[in-house]
């Protein structure tokens, strides 16, 4: 449909400028406008392809955003079923370690505190005898 309206365009402006030209305007015009008339159909093909491509690339982007957000949702979805799952309770170990390790160093440090002010009632006590 274009191709036709394209060739009948070219062939009105051929004849107006024929009409409004010498014999030597005139024969290089037919001579270009049969160039043109040419390569109207490969115009005219190349025009569908780009058409044609034009909408599958906005097909593919739609295709692409919506793949993209169902990506977006089984990552999150994988996630919390991996926390859920696994991570949850390692989670639940690893916080029981920490409290009885914290509670283990304050036993420690407890049984340091009580040897050092043991050690400082010996030294205490060795002076007192010393002084006597």
């Amino acid at each position: 449909m274009e191709e036709k309206n394209y060739i009948l365009n070219v062939k009105k402006k051929l004849v107006e400028d024929i009409k409004s030209s010498t014999s030597e305007d005139a024969l290089k015009i037919l001579n270009e406008r049969a160039e043109l008339l040419q390569e109207a159909p490969i115009i005219s093909k190349r025009w569908e392809q780009l058409i044609y491509l034009n909408n599958e690339k906005k097909e593919l982007r739609k295709i692409t955003n919506v793949g993209l957000g169902f990506g977006v949702i089984i990552t999150f979805i994988g996630f919390f079923q991996w926390y859920r799952r696994l991570q949850k309770y390692q989670d639940i170990l690893m916080k029981r370690e920490a409290e009885s390790l914290s509670s283990t160093i304050k036993d420690e440090n407890s049984v340091l505190d009580e040897a050092q002010n043991n050690n400082e009632e010996i030294a205490l006590n060795g002076k007192l005898k010393s002084n006597l």
